[in-house]
Protein backbone atom coordinates (compact mmCIF):
# COMPACT_ATOMS: atom_id res chain seq x y z
CA UNK A 1 0.00 0.00 0.00
CA UNK A 2 1.55 3.42 -1.51
CA UNK A 3 1.67 6.62 0.50
CA UNK A 4 -0.57 8.20 -1.84
CA UNK A 5 -3.19 5.92 -1.21
CA UNK A 6 -2.51 6.23 2.47
CA UNK A 7 -3.04 10.11 2.47
CA UNK A 8 -5.92 9.61 -0.34
CA UNK A 9 -8.18 7.40 2.11
CA UNK A 10 -7.28 9.30 5.38
CA UNK A 11 -6.59 5.67 6.62
CA UNK A 12 -2.71 4.54 8.38
CA UNK A 13 -0.66 1.42 7.18
CA UNK A 14 -1.58 -0.22 10.29
CA UNK A 15 -5.48 -0.21 9.76
CA UNK A 16 -5.36 -0.83 6.21
CA UNK A 17 -3.15 -3.70 6.24
CA UNK A 18 -4.51 -7.22 5.73
CA UNK A 19 -8.31 -5.44 5.65
CA UNK A 20 -11.09 -4.96 3.40
CA UNK A 21 -11.56 -1.99 1.68
CA UNK A 22 -15.56 -2.59 1.73
CA UNK A 23 -15.05 -3.19 5.23
CA UNK A 24 -13.46 -0.03 5.99
CA UNK A 25 -16.10 1.89 3.56
CA UNK A 26 -13.05 3.76 1.80
CA UNK A 27 -12.61 3.41 -1.98
CA UNK A 28 -14.41 4.09 -5.19
CA UNK A 29 -18.07 3.85 -4.60
CA UNK A 30 -18.69 0.32 -4.73
CA UNK A 31 -21.61 0.49 -7.65
CA UNK A 32 -19.36 2.86 -10.05
CA UNK A 33 -16.23 0.01 -9.51
CA UNK A 34 -18.46 -2.67 -10.57
CA UNK A 35 -19.58 -0.89 -13.59
CA UNK A 36 -15.54 0.08 -14.66
CA UNK A 37 -14.57 -3.57 -13.67
CA UNK A 38 -17.41 -4.81 -16.04
CA UNK A 39 -16.45 -2.37 -18.80
CA UNK A 40 -12.84 -3.67 -18.41
CA UNK A 41 -13.60 -7.12 -18.43
CA UNK A 42 -15.68 -6.49 -21.73
CA UNK A 43 -13.33 -3.69 -23.60
CA UNK A 44 -9.68 -5.02 -22.08
CA UNK A 45 -9.18 -1.51 -19.99
CA UNK A 46 -10.62 1.22 -18.42
CA UNK A 47 -8.77 4.43 -19.04
CA UNK A 48 -9.49 7.76 -16.81
CA UNK A 49 -12.85 7.08 -15.80
CA UNK A 50 -14.31 9.86 -13.16
CA UNK A 51 -15.83 8.23 -10.49
CA UNK A 52 -16.62 8.88 -6.31
CA UNK A 53 -14.03 8.34 -3.88
CA UNK A 54 -14.77 7.81 -0.82
CA UNK A 55 -12.01 8.24 2.36
CA UNK A 56 -11.88 7.00 5.47
CA UNK A 57 -13.24 10.35 7.09
CA UNK A 58 -16.85 9.68 5.01
CA UNK A 59 -15.92 12.68 2.42
CA UNK A 60 -15.90 11.78 -1.19
CA UNK A 61 -13.47 13.21 -3.87
CA UNK A 62 -13.23 12.93 -7.49
CA UNK A 63 -10.89 10.74 -8.98
CA UNK A 64 -9.60 9.53 -12.70
CA UNK A 65 -9.67 6.11 -12.07
CA UNK A 66 -7.64 3.06 -14.48
CA UNK A 67 -8.30 -0.23 -14.73
CA UNK A 68 -5.91 -2.80 -16.28
CA UNK A 69 -5.55 -6.49 -16.67
CA UNK A 70 -1.79 -7.65 -15.45
CA UNK A 71 -0.11 -10.87 -15.12
CA UNK A 72 1.29 -11.06 -11.51
CA UNK A 73 3.80 -14.38 -11.15
CA UNK A 74 1.11 -16.38 -13.32
CA UNK A 75 -1.91 -15.08 -11.60
CA UNK A 76 -4.47 -13.18 -13.31
CA UNK A 77 -4.86 -9.19 -11.57
CA UNK A 78 -6.36 -6.20 -12.28
CA UNK A 79 -3.91 -3.51 -12.08
CA UNK A 80 -6.28 -0.21 -10.37
CA UNK A 81 -4.30 3.45 -10.91
CA UNK A 82 -6.40 6.46 -8.98
CA UNK A 83 -5.73 9.92 -9.50
CA UNK A 84 -7.14 12.57 -7.13
CA UNK A 85 -8.70 15.35 -9.51
CA UNK A 86 -10.56 16.82 -6.73
CA UNK A 87 -9.06 20.39 -6.70
CA UNK A 88 -8.84 20.53 -10.56
CA UNK A 89 -12.10 20.18 -10.27
CA UNK A 90 -12.94 23.04 -7.70
CA UNK A 91 -11.03 25.17 -9.58
CA UNK A 92 -12.96 24.03 -12.71
CA UNK A 93 -16.25 25.06 -11.41
CA UNK A 94 -15.05 28.30 -10.34
CA UNK A 95 -13.80 29.12 -13.36
CA UNK A 96 -17.02 28.09 -15.20
CA UNK A 97 -18.90 30.03 -12.75
CA UNK A 98 -17.15 33.34 -13.24
CA UNK A 99 -16.46 33.06 -17.38
CA UNK A 100 -20.21 32.29 -18.14
CA UNK A 101 -21.16 35.08 -15.45
CA UNK A 102 -18.88 37.76 -16.28
CA UNK A 103 -19.89 37.08 -20.23
CA UNK A 104 -23.09 37.70 -19.53
CA UNK A 105 -23.17 41.34 -18.43
CA UNK A 106 -20.88 42.68 -21.63
CA UNK A 107 -23.16 40.39 -23.76
CA UNK A 108 -26.49 42.08 -23.00
CA UNK A 109 -25.12 45.57 -23.15
CA UNK A 110 -23.16 44.74 -26.88
CA UNK A 111 -26.52 43.13 -28.33
CA UNK A 112 -28.27 46.29 -26.96
CA UNK A 113 -26.16 48.74 -28.27
CA UNK A 114 -26.20 46.72 -31.74
CA UNK A 115 -29.81 46.59 -30.95
CA UNK A 116 -30.11 50.46 -31.29
CA UNK A 117 -27.73 50.48 -34.09
CA UNK A 118 -30.06 48.43 -36.29
CA UNK A 119 -32.88 50.73 -35.73
CA UNK A 120 -30.48 53.38 -36.96
CA UNK A 121 -30.71 55.64 -34.00
CA UNK A 122 -27.09 56.81 -34.70
CA UNK A 123 -27.59 57.19 -38.42
CA UNK A 124 -28.32 55.78 -41.33
CA UNK A 125 -26.75 52.54 -42.64
CA UNK A 126 -25.73 51.19 -45.92
CA UNK A 127 -26.75 47.76 -47.35
CA UNK A 128 -23.61 46.72 -46.64
CA UNK A 129 -23.43 48.13 -43.19
CA UNK A 130 -26.70 46.71 -42.59
CA UNK A 131 -25.21 43.06 -43.27
CA UNK A 132 -22.20 43.62 -41.26
CA UNK A 133 -24.35 44.45 -38.51
CA UNK A 134 -26.53 41.42 -39.01
CA UNK A 135 -23.29 39.35 -39.00
CA UNK A 136 -21.94 41.04 -35.34
CA UNK A 137 -25.73 40.43 -33.71
CA UNK A 138 -25.66 36.85 -34.95
CA UNK A 139 -22.29 36.34 -33.78
CA UNK A 140 -22.73 38.07 -30.06
CA UNK A 141 -26.34 36.20 -29.65
CA UNK A 142 -24.02 32.95 -30.65
CA UNK A 143 -21.34 33.89 -27.50
CA UNK A 144 -24.66 34.76 -25.63
CA UNK A 145 -25.43 30.95 -26.00
CA UNK A 146 -22.14 29.37 -25.50
CA UNK A 147 -22.16 31.64 -22.02
CA UNK A 148 -25.17 30.10 -20.79
CA UNK A 149 -24.35 26.61 -22.66
CA UNK A 150 -21.22 26.16 -19.87
CA UNK A 151 -24.58 27.12 -16.49
CA UNK A 152 -26.60 24.64 -18.51
CA UNK A 153 -23.66 21.70 -18.35
CA UNK A 154 -22.91 22.47 -14.60
CA UNK A 155 -27.38 22.01 -14.64
CA UNK A 156 -26.79 19.15 -15.96
CA UNK A 157 -23.87 17.87 -13.38
CA UNK A 158 -25.97 18.28 -10.16
CA UNK A 159 -29.50 16.95 -12.12
CA UNK A 160 -30.77 20.77 -12.24
CA UNK A 161 -32.11 21.07 -15.82
CA UNK A 162 -35.77 21.53 -16.56
CA UNK A 163 -37.21 21.16 -19.79
CA UNK A 164 -40.22 23.76 -21.23
CA UNK A 165 -41.76 21.43 -22.94
CA UNK A 166 -44.23 22.66 -25.70
CA UNK A 167 -46.19 21.88 -28.45
CA UNK A 168 -44.47 22.61 -31.75
CA UNK A 169 -44.05 21.95 -35.74
CA UNK A 170 -40.72 20.55 -36.32
CA UNK A 171 -40.31 21.88 -39.54
CA UNK A 172 -40.71 25.10 -38.52
CA UNK A 173 -38.10 24.41 -36.10
CA UNK A 174 -36.12 23.27 -37.91
CA UNK A 175 -36.11 25.99 -40.98
CA UNK A 176 -35.76 28.22 -37.90
CA UNK A 177 -32.39 26.65 -37.13
CA UNK A 178 -31.34 26.81 -40.33
CA UNK A 179 -31.86 30.51 -41.21
CA UNK A 180 -30.20 31.15 -37.98
CA UNK A 181 -26.93 29.90 -39.23
CA UNK A 182 -27.70 31.32 -42.80
CA UNK A 183 -25.15 34.15 -42.13
CA UNK A 184 -22.12 31.49 -41.15
CA UNK A 185 -22.50 29.12 -44.34
CA UNK A 186 -22.94 32.17 -46.66
CA UNK A 187 -19.52 33.20 -45.36
CA UNK A 188 -18.33 29.63 -45.65
CA UNK A 189 -19.66 29.31 -49.04
CA UNK A 190 -21.34 26.39 -48.30
CA UNK A 191 -25.15 25.18 -48.86
CA UNK A 192 -27.32 24.36 -46.11
CA UNK A 193 -29.92 21.47 -48.03
CA UNK A 194 -32.92 21.45 -45.65
CA UNK A 195 -35.87 18.18 -46.19
CA UNK A 196 -38.76 18.54 -43.24
CA UNK A 197 -41.48 16.87 -41.58
CA UNK A 198 -44.96 18.65 -41.33
CA UNK A 199 -45.48 17.00 -37.95
CA UNK A 200 -45.92 18.77 -34.25
CA UNK A 201 -44.18 17.34 -31.39
CA UNK A 202 -43.90 18.06 -27.88
CA UNK A 203 -40.56 19.45 -26.99
CA UNK A 204 -38.20 21.92 -25.59
CA UNK A 205 -37.66 24.40 -28.53
CA UNK A 206 -34.84 26.67 -27.00
CA UNK A 207 -32.70 23.08 -26.22
CA UNK A 208 -33.84 21.40 -29.63
CA UNK A 209 -32.44 24.92 -31.34
CA UNK A 210 -29.56 25.16 -29.67
CA UNK A 211 -28.86 21.30 -30.58
CA UNK A 212 -29.29 21.86 -34.33
CA UNK A 213 -27.32 25.07 -34.11
CA UNK A 214 -24.45 23.27 -32.41
CA UNK A 215 -24.45 20.62 -34.95
CA UNK A 216 -24.52 22.90 -37.93
CA UNK A 217 -21.98 25.04 -36.55
CA UNK A 218 -19.75 22.49 -36.29
CA UNK A 219 -20.78 21.06 -39.87
CA UNK A 220 -20.35 24.50 -41.51
CA UNK A 221 -16.78 24.75 -39.42
CA UNK A 222 -15.24 22.05 -40.86
CA UNK A 223 -16.84 22.06 -44.54
CA UNK A 224 -14.74 22.82 -47.64
CA UNK A 225 -15.94 25.62 -49.78
CA UNK A 226 -18.78 24.87 -52.07
CA UNK A 227 -19.34 21.83 -49.90
CA UNK A 228 -22.82 20.79 -49.36
CA UNK A 229 -24.94 20.30 -45.72
CA UNK A 230 -28.02 18.39 -45.15
CA UNK A 231 -30.56 18.82 -42.54
CA UNK A 232 -33.03 16.22 -42.56
CA UNK A 233 -36.17 15.17 -40.91
CA UNK A 234 -37.46 11.67 -41.30
CA UNK A 235 -40.13 9.20 -39.68
CA UNK A 236 -38.51 5.83 -40.10
CA UNK A 237 -41.29 4.85 -37.34
CA UNK A 238 -44.84 6.11 -36.54
CA UNK A 239 -43.47 6.99 -32.95
CA UNK A 240 -40.16 8.60 -33.97
CA UNK A 241 -38.52 10.90 -36.13
CA UNK A 242 -35.05 10.87 -37.03
CA UNK A 243 -33.30 14.32 -37.58
CA UNK A 244 -29.89 14.40 -39.62
CA UNK A 245 -27.01 16.95 -39.97
CA UNK A 246 -25.00 15.27 -42.71
CA UNK A 247 -22.23 16.99 -44.13
CA UNK A 248 -19.05 16.32 -46.91
CA UNK A 249 -16.78 15.41 -44.50
CA UNK A 250 -14.76 11.93 -43.12
CA UNK A 251 -16.70 12.57 -40.29
CA UNK A 252 -16.04 10.94 -36.44
CA UNK A 253 -13.37 8.10 -36.75
CA UNK A 254 -14.97 4.77 -36.18
CA UNK A 255 -12.24 3.83 -33.36
CA UNK A 256 -13.54 7.68 -31.54
CA UNK A 257 -17.37 6.92 -31.90
CA UNK A 258 -17.15 5.24 -28.36
CA UNK A 259 -15.50 8.28 -26.40
CA UNK A 260 -17.40 10.87 -28.23
CA UNK A 261 -19.25 10.88 -24.96
CA UNK A 262 -16.19 10.51 -22.80
CA UNK A 263 -15.44 13.63 -20.35
CA UNK A 264 -12.06 12.33 -19.72
CA UNK A 265 -11.05 12.23 -23.20
CA UNK A 266 -12.16 15.83 -23.35
CA UNK A 267 -14.07 15.36 -27.05
CA UNK A 268 -16.89 17.04 -25.99
CA UNK A 269 -20.13 16.62 -28.31
CA UNK A 270 -21.84 20.29 -28.22
CA UNK A 271 -25.30 19.00 -26.86
CA UNK A 272 -26.98 15.80 -26.66
CA UNK A 273 -30.56 16.49 -27.80
CA UNK A 274 -33.01 17.38 -25.61
CA UNK A 275 -36.85 15.48 -26.80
Amino acid sequence: MNSSYLKLSGCSLEEIFNSILNDLKIGVLQDEYNQAMQQALAEGSVQNQEVKFRTRSGDQRSVLLSIEPIDLSGTACMLNIILDITECKRLENELIFLVSHELRTPMASLLGALELLSLEQFGHLTSQGRKVLNIATMSTKRLTCLSNDILDLERMRSGKVTLQKVRCNIAKLLMEAAESMQAMANSADVSLIISVLNLELLIDADRFLQTLANLLNNAIKFSEPKGKIWLTATQPEEHSILIKVRDQRRGIPQDKLRVIFDRSSRLLLDWALFL
